[in-house]
């Protein structure tokens, strides 16, 4: 895989990210805090934290695009 978007959530947002660019025929790396996201050949779900930035950090190494698709937690 040559290129990879990052899409930081997988909620209802970020599955809008990750569909649209599915879509465009890219290779998307969705990270999420308990590795969900959805289930594509093009689409590669690692669990990690947004909040962690030495686990961050090497996730986001060589993306061509980061989308910051997350939201504060809420109840």
């Amino acid at each position: 895989m040559g290129t990879t978007d990052v899409v930081i959530g997988a909620g209802p947002i970020g599955r809008s990210v990750i569909a649209e660019l599915v879509e465009r025929g890219r290779h998307v790396r969705v990270i999420t805090r308990c590795g969900s996201g959805p289930d594509h050949e093009l689409v590669e779900q690692v669990a990690a934290d947004a909040r962690d930035a030495r686990a961050l950090r090497p996730l986001l190494a060589g993306a061509t695009a980061v989308h910051h698709c997350a939201h504060t937690a809420y109840s």
